[in-house]
């Protein structure tokens, strides 16, 4: 146990000591994703009909949509909708941007803007561990990268529901559970803040909400004690919850 408490303090220690400066970071929103570099949204493919009409209303071609998803859609697929840069100037003019933050390099974020509360927070649960933190969201809520990192696993883990693994630096790992869409692939890699699904119920669960993890060399951590305070949910206490 000893062991265990020495290393979260020498983990927390390197990510609170400051030696890394705040940089500048943007949070997606239901107006303005990003991905592979470029500004948009996510939608949901229908036809290829319906798919002229989005291209037209953003300024942008098929072809530009091609490029950056792959050419092949199955209906009821999501796919990234690139804006052109005279769209981002319409919603610029109408005051719709992104949220402009700071955050040190190595500082996570909260994967949910909207997180209300933690139903279950990490600790012993049923006689076993219960491995993240659940923050109950409505279905379909924006679920963003805690930190930069590159995406090892997308797809249905037993329990989990659809299930995002992200790699960070430093051998630390977050995996965001229960998901309804999962929006990334294997081997994107995805900045802090960047939305990367859904909400949903997936897997063993009772209600929409995104079980959160932060894992360090495969060791799961209490995500509150590396997560930025937040008035409206009470931190954890340091080591509160170590068995």
């Amino acid at each position: 146990m000893r062991q265990r408490i020495l290393l979260v303090l020498l983990i927390v220690i390197n990510i609170y000591s400051g030696v890394f400066a705040g940089e500048k970071i943007y949070i997606d929103n239901e107006y303005i994703q990003q991905y592979r570099g470029k500004l948009g949204c996510w939608v949901m493919f229908e036809s290829r009909k319906k798919l002229q009409a989005v291209t037209e209303k953003y300024g942008i071609s098929i072809q530009d949509v091609d490029e950056l998803n792959g050419a092949k859609y199955r209906s009821s697929d999501y796919i990234f909708i690139p804006f052109s840069e005279t769209y981002l100037q319409e919603l610029g003019a109408k005051g719709i941007t992104r949220e402009e933050s700071s955050s040190k390099q190595d500082e996570f974020i909260w994967p949910l803007a909207k997180a209300e509360r933690i139903s279950s927070p990490f600790g012993i649960r049923w006689g076993q561990l219960h491995t993240g933190a659940d923050m109950p969201a409505t279905k379909g809520s924006i679920i963003v990268a805690a930190m930069d990192g590159k995406i090892v696993y997308t797809g249905y883990a037993e329990g989990h529901g659809k299930t995002i693994y992200v790699e960070h630096r430093n051998n630390f790992f977050t995996r965001y559970s229960h998901n309804s869409v999962i929006l990334i692939k294997n081997g994107d890699y995805v900045r802090k803040g960047q939305i990367i699904g859904f909400v949903g119920s997936t897997g063993n669960s009772t209600g929409n909400h995104l079980h959160f993890e932060i894992r360090y060399n495969d060791i799961p951590l209490n995500p509150l004690d590396f997560l930025p305070p937040r008035e409206d949910i009470p931190q954890a206490h340091m080591f509160r919850h170590i068995r």
